[in-house]
């Protein structure tokens, strides 16, 4: 009697705890307002899609291609994996390509995007259409040879990061800004003052010998200033940093009659130094003052040349300043004009530094990053607070997922050919058809092979429920694009 009272209860137990089951939903959940769906379910997070357009359009950058248009297609049944399994030779004239036709046995959730370029010479014209390959998501997981991945957030950080003595902003190719303490300046009256220095670090590849490897990384340290010269000229380049009425050009005639007579007005306001021929005052109190108008004099007075003295007839010629760029490293040459094609690509790559993904994830106004002298200038002008930033502050964090999906492949490849045709466009002066279709031939799968490769962010999905939240809110600190270990866990 007693075990069946004790079965009887336990069976009206079960009975109201199913009931309570049934009826959980209508409670409230007091939590329920700081649910974060936004974040856990990445809906804030640009789409594949975006990020592949956003890559390829960085083709732009090379006036010899134009992207006319595109298409998505996210509906697995309507792509061809065939058509993805082999590399296509976009150099083959005749433009016809033996596709295999085989019938996959392993799964595949994928959609794809069709690009309609325009790819022109000064002779020739060829409009090609390239595919990419996208992964599809679905509930959280990518379905990719009858397997299920999941990825997770990567912390990186926000802008730039900084090493011994410079700052490096990542994008296209890196940014990179040196600072030189105490560089000595003489002013017209012997006196000597010290102050900082900057210089803009251009890393190139140069090809060396079968025997001692396949290249190395040559770097280029160039006066930023010159850049700006090369732009807008040297008086237009003051007003631009915001120095207005702080340091100024002394006109030729005052500068003649200053320099006879050995007397220079209002030296206890202005002090006064020469660019090889070229006088110019800067207001003495803020020099003292104010670091960054000692730093602007300092790149002021490196801008002179023993080979090819500054005058006033070249002070705003661009001709001139984009020959003096291409001087730079080159071999010595009595003809300035030498060096004009030399200075003209390395304008051209300078220009094409900044990407879009890149120029999209800063935190800055619109005005301060439309265009890489934008983002030069904020770099020269807040050097000792990025220097300063301490790179494990979360707040110079930010976390990304279908951007390294995308970047670290596509973005990475598209970004080495461009570098590439820029490098050949300097030794040749004219690209050749063959040369810019070699840009588009890599495989139009190189996204799907690219998340198998990152193995730190890319995780299969070993799970026995349907409790994902845990890695829905996973994150990791590895992976693509993060600054070097040597510098990533030390104070700056």
């Amino acid at each position: 009697m007693y075990k069946l009272d004790h079965f009887l209860f336990l069976l009206k137990i079960m009975k109201g705890a199913q009931k309570m089951l049934n009826l959980i939903h209508d409670f409230k959940n007091e939590m329920a307002d700081q649910f974060n769906k936004e974040f856990l379910f990445s809906e804030n997070d640009l789409p594949i899609s975006e990020y592949v357009v956003l890559a390829m359009k960085e083709f732009e950058a090379v006036e010899n291609i134009d992207i006319l248009s595109y298409e998505v297609i996210m509906d697995p049944d309507e792509v061809d994996i065939n058509e993805h399994s082999i590399n296509i030779n976009y150099k083959k004239k005749s433009g016809v390509f033996d596709i295999p036709k085989y019938k996959y046995l392993s799964t595949n959730r994928c959609g794809e995007i069709k690009f309609k370029i325009r790819v022109h010479t000064n002779l020739n014209e060829r409009i090609i259409t390239k595919k990419i390959l996208i992964p599809i998501e679905y509930e959280g997981f990518y379905t990719l040879n009858n397997k299920r991945w999941k990825t997770l957030w990567q912390l990186v950080d926000a802008s730039t990061y900084s090493q011994r003595g410079k700052i490096t902003l990542k994008s296209r190719m890196p940014i990179i800004i040196y600072q030189h303490k105490k560089r000595p300046l003489m002013d017209v009256h012997g006196e000597i003052v010290e102050h900082c220095n900057y210089s803009y670090a251009l890393n190139s590849r140069v090809r060396r010998g079968a025997s001692r490897g396949a290249s190395r990384v040559k770097t280029k340290f160039i006066n930023p200033l010159m850049i700006f010269t090369v732009k807008i000229g040297l008086k237009r380049s003051i007003d631009f940093f915001g120095l207005n009425g702080v340091i100024e050009i002394v006109d030729f005639e005052d500068a003649l009659k200053y320099e006879e007579k050995n007397q220079y007005p209002d030296t206890d306001i202005w002090r006064y130094f020469n660019i090889n021929k070229v006088l110019f005052r800067v207001n003495r109190q803020l020099e003292e003052e104010v670091k960054f108008v000692g730093s602007f004099t300092a790149m002021m007075y490196n801008l002179a040349n023993s080979d090819f003295p500054v005058t006033y007839e070249n002070l705003n010629d661009r001709t001139y300043w984009t020959c003096r760029i291409g001087y730079i490293g080159s071999i010595k040459s009595k003809n300035l004009m030498t060096f004009l094609e030399k200075g003209k690509t390395t304008i051209y790559m300078v220009e094409r530094l900044l990407d879009a993904v890149t120029k999209m994830n800063l935190r800055l106004p619109e005005i301060f990053k439309s265009n890489i002298y934008y983002i030069l200038r904020w770099m020269i002008m807040d050097f000792d607070s990025l220097k300063n930033r301490n790179n494990l502050d979360i707040n110079n964090k930010r976390i990304r997922k279908n951007e390294y999906i995308v970047m670290s492949s596509l973005g990475k490849k598209i970004s080495e050919n461009i570098n590439k045709i820029i490098e050949k466009k300097s030794k040749s002066k004219l690209n050749t058809m063959d040369t810019l279709l070699e840009m588009f031939n890599f495989g139009s799968d190189i996204i799907i092979n690219g998340m198998r490769n990152i193995n730190d962010l890319v995780k299969s999905d070993e799970l026995t429920n349907d409790m994902t939240f845990l890695q829905d809110l996973a994150f990791s600190c590895k992976g693509p694009n993060l600054i070097p270990k040597r510098v990533r866990y030390k104070l700056p």
